[in-house]
């Protein structure tokens, strides 16, 4: 299975976690999108990490960081800046999708 996750608040770093590595324990493919004030979530060690993982690719509206103070220097190297366009893609290429 494909899961996509759509993470567009700050508020929720614990349930992103452990649900992104409970899926890839899973094998499944994991693609996570941060948008609005869920693009805070990237200065977190933690959610940072999720980018090293096999399967688990991540992008991240570079709108949203511009607008919350996050540079592309700021946001972990492995996350990919994009626009709503690879959110849509996300929604389209998996066979579900959380928000958060």
């Amino acid at each position: 299975m494909r899961l996509g996750i759509l993470i567009n608040t700050a508020n929720h770093k614990r349930e992103l976690v452990d649900i992104a590595r409970a899926a890839i324990a899973k094998s499944h493919e994991v693609t996570l999108f941060f948008m609005d004030g869920g693009v805070l979530l990237m200065r977190e060690p933690e959610v940072a990490s999720l980018a090293s993982i096999e399967n688990l690719s991540v992008r991240y509206c570079d709108y949203s960081a511009m607008v919350h103070g996050l540079s592309r220097d700021e946001a972990p190297a492995e996350f990919e800046a994009g626009s709503q366009v690879d959110n849509l893609m996300m929604i389209r290429e998996t066979d579900k999708v959380i928000s958060l």
